[in-house]
């Protein structure tokens, strides 16, 4: 196969299953793991709260404005991809989570979608087409 049509196919699974997965989050989550996730949050200080949702919600558009760049062949793209991940890793090891199996199951295709992509992004003739434009 055509390392650009697998790129650009495994971008879009990855904007799919990164939106699946943040709606789930959202709107199905059980009620148990929202209390759990609630008390995490309740043990930081407001301040530091704003901080966080204010972050969360850039590295969230920073990360979906990504795939468009990205299959459009822009270098900001990868930039725009790399970061997010980063970040929200870094937020992921001080701020523990819970999630349940579909949650799960969802972020984990994210993250082997993400690795994909950044592999093709880095180590193929994928990343001259980022210097073409």
């Amino acid at each position: 196969m055509n390392q650009k049509i697998l790129f650009k196919r495994l971008l879009i699974i990855s904007f799919v299953f990164n939106f699946l997965s943040t709606f789930y989050s959202f709107f199905f989550t059980p009620e148990e793991i929202n209390k759990i996730n609630d008390s995490f949050l309740l043990n930081i200080s407001e301040e530091l709260r704003y901080i966080l949702i204010v972050i969360l919600i850039l590295v969230f558009l920073i990360n979906f404005s990504s795939y468009f760049f990205l299959y459009n062949f822009k270098k900001i793209g990868k930039l725009f991809f790399i970061v997010p991940i980063f970040i929200s890793s870094l937020v992921q090891l001080f701020i523990p989570t819970a999630s349940d199996g579909p949650q799960l199951l969802l972020n984990y295709v994210v993250y082997l979608t993400d690795g994909g992509i950044i592999t093709l992004m880095y180590f193929t003739n994928i990343s001259k087409e980022f210097d073409k434009k």
